[in-house]
């Protein structure tokens, strides 16, 4: 075997850490490439819980919305025009969202028990949301 000259022994160590370095920049370059597509995962996931969270307290404030404007009318005007029937279930759309009213006479022959069932579709599925409250009717009598 031939014995490499100081020449060449210096020009093969060059050619050799210049591998090394274009080794290390398509390394850094693929990481940095998964750790952007792992940090795009995670945005798209954040971007659907978002909408998730916004729909759930759009569900919230109908259904509050619901049971104050029944609490700011009297129950007999309630009943009369059809916003709420004891025994009964009233439903109406709200843009996405479908708002389902129920009432029935608990235990206490005063005291109306209201339910608002708010449901809207989320993806392939639908979602709830659901607000009861306990109302003292006051007696015709």
């Amino acid at each position: 075997m031939k014995q490499l000259r100081g020449e060449e022994r210096r020009r093969l160590s060059e050619n050799r850490q210049r591998g090394f370095a274009l080794f290390d920049v398509l390394m850094a370059l693929f990481l940095f490439g998964l750790g952007f597509a792992a940090l795009y995962g995670l945005k798209e996931a954040s971007i659907a819980e978002t909408r998730a969270a916004v729909m759930l307290t759009e569900a919230a404030n109908v259904a509050q919305a619901q049971l104050e404007t029944l609490l700011a009318h009297s129950w007999t005007e309630n009943i009369s025009t059809g916003q709420v029937i004891p025994g009964g279930l009233v439903a109406r759309k709200d843009g996405a969202f479908q708002v389902q009213t129920t009432a029935a006479w608990g235990e206490v022959p005063w005291l109306l028990n209201v339910k608002v069932l708010v449901d809207w579709p989320e993806g392939q599925t639908r979602r709830s949301y659901e607000l009861e409250g306990l109302y003292h009717v006051e007696s015709s009598e």
